[in-house]
């Protein structure tokens, strides 16, 4: 469950400003959380979810083994049972 975020320090220091200008004292005590949430959003919602969608054809995408694994399993499955039928 504990992972490591990495933040740049121009990040750092942009959020902090930002969130200071707008929200004063508050913002700054919460510019560091609030960033990290948000490139932990953007992480999940744009990275894994869409871009990682996204393949050139003709290259191997890695992200279909494990479907192409339960389908063999199905398969078999089903092969076993019409064994066992007959």
């Amino acid at each position: 469950m504990a992972q490591q975020v990495s933040l740049m320090p121009a990040v750092t220091l942009m959020s902090q400003v930002f969130f200071t200008t707008f929200f004063g004292f508050l913002g700054l005590l919460l510019a560091l959380p609030l960033t990290v949430v948000g490139q932990v959003w953007l992480q999940e919602i744009l990275v894994k979810d869409i871009l990682d969608k996204w393949h050139l054809p003709g290259v191997p995408f890695e992200g279909n083994s494990e479907i192409e694994d339960k389908e063999e399993m199905l398969i078999s499955a089903e092969h076993s049972e019409l064994e066992l039928m007959e």
